[in-house]
């Protein structure tokens, strides 16, 4: 195996760029005591700790929003004398590096676009082999949130000389004394195709108002960079806070000596793994690094619920109570109208529930319960403006979009009129919202992306929902307008109002069924998408 010969020393937590957080423990930390690993691959190939990351930070890129993030990757391909091959570190590698969100703590997610880099082994440092490595740079910063910083090498990459070169690495074999058996493991090594490693990076809200990133300032970090040397540490303080209990229950006589010394040695033996117990300068470090961590995990949750709650008012405030019942409560008056020959059978309902006392009490309790729900103040508005509307105005009387007389059919122009201001009024109140939402107008990716999508699918269906009323009714079977006359109609309509002309087109031969479900699957897939409904729960609960 290959010795690190100098440890490196303790790297501080240092102000690259003001406020990032870049923590390093010393070399000999991200590596494992191979003689000691487990290993999936029988009877032993040591892919382990193959490509590290080592000394990588994040950095701004000049005076505006740009950054770039630079590092190395160390390698461990160490070739034995006596193949007529170089003998030591093998360079010529060609080493993979990639940025991608993370979708979990554990699960990674999309790789950020441009964010692939080959970096190439020419040097070596400590022993091992090193390859320094620059991302293309971002125009824009990255959202918060976290990252994994992936490094592979992948062998049908390499040259045919290096998959070659790779069987006469004896660090990466068990005890092969056989010649065939040695043979079997090398092909079985360049069956698994890859050998990798890994770092994450914690991003909070480095984008400034002013138009530039701002990493915060020592004390108050917004990015931390850390590679797997801290997971070593960090197995460390699991382990001896196990030794330090095991004393003490020894101490406390609810062990026996003999218990204790067993439960010592295994301890003992898994820090030996991990290089040994850990120095009060690493201790200290560790505890700093999870503090940074901790701080970065509330700005990343925090930023996040701010995006959740714009999308709980735009789904549910401005799609669902201001929009959508705008145009579902009178158009199924109207279509209920045209089919029963009757335009004031839902005025006489609505007045005569407006007179019962039953009914006025329930409804009076459902309002006192939405003033006491923990929502959002722009949704409790429009929820009671939505019931007062309802219940006690006659804004969506049939009789105000329909024409009276011997046969009771759609007013095409009032209906339109009505249509109108609200789809006008809908683009004017969600538009910013979904500025706000569509995340690269600030940052270089789009958070949520298919949640995005689908909310503004919703806000789009909403758009054409009345028009799509408009087309059912005219050409149902009491009305008959021909399909092609309406589409027609409509086409004219479009081209007078280039503002909404998109979403009228857009009911050209569609239902409105057909339109409300795509505003029910575009509401719930937003929902879904940003864990709407677990926010929700918790909401106001902090």
């Amino acid at each position: 195996m290959s010795a690190i010969k100098t440890t490196l020393a303790l790297l501080a937590l240092s102000a690259i760029g003001a406020g990032v957080c870049c923590a390093e423990f010393p070399a000999h930390r991200v590596r494992l005591q191979r003689d000691q690993m487990q290993n999936p691959l029988p009877p032993s190939i040591y892919i382990d700790n193959r490509v590290v990351v080592r000394n990588f930070r994040l950095e701004a890129n000049g005076a505006g929003s740009g950054i770039v993030i630079k590092g190395e990757v160390w390698t461990d391909f160490e070739v034995e004398a006596g193949h007529g091959l170089p003998e030591g570190q093998m360079t010529g590698l060609k080493v993979e590096v990639s940025l991608s969100e993370m979708r979990t703590v554990t699960e990674p997610g999309r790789q950020v676009p441009s964010q692939f880099a080959t970096a190439n082994v020419n040097a070596v440092e400590q022993g091992f082999g090193l390859a320094g490595f620059e991302l293309p740079e971002l125009s824009k910063p990255l959202p918060p949130g976290m990252y994994l910083l992936a490094v592979a090498v992948i062998f049908e990459r390499q040259t045919v000389k290096i998959r070659e070169t790779l069987k006469w690495c004896p660090d990466w074999y068990g005890d092969y004394g056989n010649p065939i058996e040695h043979e079997k493991a090398y092909q079985e090594l360049l069956r698994l195709g890859r050998v990798k490693g890994d770092a994450m990076l914690h991003v909070g809200d480095i984008c400034n108002d002013a138009g530039g990133v701002d990493f915060g300032r020592p004390g108050a970090e917004k990015v931390l960079c850390r590679d797997r040397s801290f997971d070593t540490v960090s197995w460390l303080v699991v382990y001896e806070k196990q030794r330090a209990d095991v004393e003490a229950d020894f101490k406390a006589k609810k062990i026996t000596k003999q218990q204790r010394d067993r439960f010592i040695a295994g301890i003992d033996q898994n820090i030996a793994v991990l290089g040994g117990a850990a120095s009060k300068e690493e201790s200290a470090e560790h505890v700093r690094v999870g503090e940074v961590s901790a701080k970065l995990a509330k700005q990343i949750s925090d930023w996040e619920d701010k995006l959740r709650e714009s999308y709980w008012v735009l789904l549910d405030g401005h799609i669902w109570y201001q929009a959508c019942n705008s145009i579902t409560i009178p158009g199924n008056n109207v279509a209920a109208a045209v089919t029963a020959n009757n335009n004031q059978a839902d005025k006489d309902a609505r007045t005569k529930a407006m007179n019962d006392p039953v009914i006025a009490a329930d409804r009076a309790a459902k309002v006192a319960e939405y003033k006491a729900r923990k929502t959002p103040a722009a949704i409790t508005e429009a929820a009671l403006k939505f019931f007062d509307r309802r219940d006690n105005s006659g804004d969506w009387d049939s009789e105000k979009f329909t024409t009276g007389g011997a046969k009771i059919v759609l007013d095409v122009k009032k209906w339109r009129e009505h249509v109108l201001k609200v789809a006008r009024r809908c683009i004017k109140d969600t538009q910013p919202i979904l500025d706000v939402l569509n995340t690269t107008n600030r940052y270089c990716i789009q958070k949520w992306p298919e949640a995005y999508d689908s909310a503004k699918a919703a806000r789009d269906a909403v758009l054409t929902l009345g028009f799509a009323h408009e087309f059912t009714v005219r050409t149902d079977k009491v009305m008959k307008d021909a399909a092609d006359t309406v589409k027609d109609d409509l086409e004219s309509l479009a081209a007078a109002n280039a503002d909404v002309a998109e979403y009228i087109r857009g009911a050209k031969g569609v239902g409105y069924s057909t339109v409300q479900g795509r505003i029910n699957a575009g509401v719930q897939g937003a929902k879904n998408g940003v864990k709407l409904f677990q926010f929700m729960a918790k909401y106001g609960k902090k």
